[in-house]
């Protein structure tokens, strides 16, 4: 599959994959350290602010094509290893996912909807059954207002940033069937 680099990049930043592999996240930083922070390190927002003309050249001049075309194959791995041949102790379960109910799933700080150890916990139930091709959906609560943004001043207080959370800028997708 010839795909371009801005295709590549976007395939790996709609899969929450990329959050786990500290080599594949580097390479969003490496593109635009700057625009990585402002951010929050969301690959998704990443990509949307920048042409596919601009994200070519920055990787081209920056050596990355190699890293991306690789970290693309190695999404593509993982995502033909899935399903219902990768464990087959959890067969019947393909047919009927699990369905994880939580109020919250911290998945990765690009996604807003957590604030605690609850939400660290189910992110973290959710993680392990994907590494163990355990078919399960969470399915949880959504605010479009997010948790507040934590900070320190110089005189050592709290500073909280209210955040909305747009959905089309994290890498979620709404389900209605």
């Amino acid at each position: 599959m010839d795909t371009t680099i801005p295709d590549q990049l976007g395939d790996i930043a709609r899969n929450l994959w990329w959050c786990w592999q500290p080599e594949v996240w580097r390479i969003f930083e490496e593109l635009d350290p700057e625009r990585w922070r402002e951010t929050y390190h969301n690959a998704a927002a990443f990509l949307d602010g920048m042409s596919r003309e601009e994200l070519t050249a920055r990787a081209r001049d920056r050596a990355l094509a190699s890293r991306i075309q690789n970290a693309h194959r190695r999404l593509g791995e993982y995502l033909e290893q899935s399903g219902p041949r990768a464990n087959m102790e959890a067969g019947p379960l393909h047919a009927s996912p699990v369905a994880y109910f939580c109020a919250e799933f911290c998945l990765h700080e690009s996604i807003p909807i957590y604030s605690g150890g609850l939400g660290v916990l189910a992110g973290d139930h959710l993680k392990s059954a994907s590494d163990q091709s355990i078919p399960i959906v969470g399915v949880g609560l959504f605010y479009h207002q997010g948790y507040f943004r934590q900070g320190i001043r110089e005189d050592g207080w709290q500073i909280e940033r209210e955040g909305e959370v747009n959905a089309e800028d994290i890498p979620i997708e709404k389900v209605t069937a």
